[in-house]
């Protein structure tokens, strides 16, 4: 299993923790169903102090969105719907910057970024995949 980051605006954060959903324009082409995804809040949109990843999920899916789902649920549209399950509040709430040492540059590039094997077991290590439920 992998994980990856969805960076998301404030404004659109509620309905993706709501609908446990996530938008794209494009397909992310190394997601299995399975695989952790942490929602992260874009750091323009995030007030001073607050951390940016409060949230994880399962993915399960990525559907074209032909119905229009993307418009109803964030006011928008976007190509691509990302179906997911189990979204969980993390008890230790992060930001990417926070482990020693990462094996790359998150900040940079769009609305996902692939989360490296070592800083997985990184954050894995220091509690910030366990949720509130401690499930």
């Amino acid at each position: 299993m992998s994980s990856v980051i969805f960076k998301t605006h404030a404004d659109y954060l509620p309905k993706v923790v709501q609908n446990a959903t996530y938008a794209l324009n494009g397909r992310p082409k190394n997601l299995a169903p399975g695989d952790t995804i942490l929602i992260a809040q874009t750091r323009q949109s995030l007030p001073r102090g607050e951390k940016q990843i409060h949230y994880r999920m399962t993915f399960v899916g990525a559907e074209l969105d032909k119905d229009g789902k993307t418009d109803r649920i964030f006011g928008r549209h976007w190509r691509y719907i990302i179906v997911a399950e189990a979204l969980k509040e993390l008890r230790l709430p992060f930001d990417i910057s926070d482990i020693v040492n990462p094996s790359k540059n998150y900040e940079q590039g769009g609305s996902f970024v692939y989360v490296a094997r070592r800083d997985e077991a990184a954050l894995q290590e220091c509690g910030h995949f366990d949720t509130v439920d401690n499930a």
